[in-house]
């Protein structure tokens, strides 16, 4: 705080990124706090919608959290619609004794979107492997994959020196208690 700074990038699990974000506000601190994807943000987000509600204080202004794949919310990509179908169709769940007692998955995250799109990924190296599929037969397969559209208005293209399938980075912010993308930068502005 001392330092005066514009904003701060968080990098940690779910817990501690939540407990950081409820100290810095209880500090008064009302700066923008971002997290990469990896934090977890469905489970960062019901921590601090648990204390907003224990403490009368709102900890979910001012939050912006990278992500490696575009919303979950944004139905207006293919892939969303029929992720969003699936798991409403086949509400999937882990194998028996992998879970806690009382575990109950979120119905759509990041994570399990994510985990869709790279099933759909899968499923077309495998179709291009051919009906024989060997184990030396996958790198070359997914280097020749250029401009693949899984329904998310962005290729995926893979090369002998490119095994990325993706660049981009998706920025979502909290509203109404979940996370949505960042369609206008201008309140983060300065």
């Amino acid at each position: 705080m001392k330092s005066n700074a514009d904003a701060v990038i968080s990098i940690g699990a779910y817990a501690a990124c939540a407990a950081f974000i409820r100290d810095a506000r209880d500090a008064g601190w009302n700066v923008p706090i971002a997290n990469v994807s990896f934090v977890g943000s469905e489970f960062l987000i019901n921590l601090l919608l648990n204390t907003e509600r224990e403490n009368k204080r709102d900890y979910t202004f001012n939050l912006i959290d990278s992500q490696v794949v575009p919303s979950y919310e944004d139905t207006t990509l293919p892939a969303v619609r029929q992720y969003r179908e699936y798991m409403d169709k086949y509400n999937p769940m882990p194998p028996q004794g992998l879970t806690e007692t009382g575990y109950r998955p979120l119905r759509y995250s990041f994570v399990s979107f994510e985990g869709f799109l790279n099933a759909k990924l899968l499923v077309e190296i495998l179709k291009r492997m051919g009906r024989n599929p060997g184990k030396s037969d996958i790198r070359e397969s997914v280097e020749k994959i250029r401009n693949l559209d899984i329904g998310i208005d962005e290729k995926v293209s893979f090369g002998p020196g490119k095994h990325q399938g993706l660049n981009k980075v998706y920025f979502t912010t909290c509203e109404n208690g979940r996370f949505v993308p960042v369609r206008d930068w201008n309140r983060w502005r300065q």
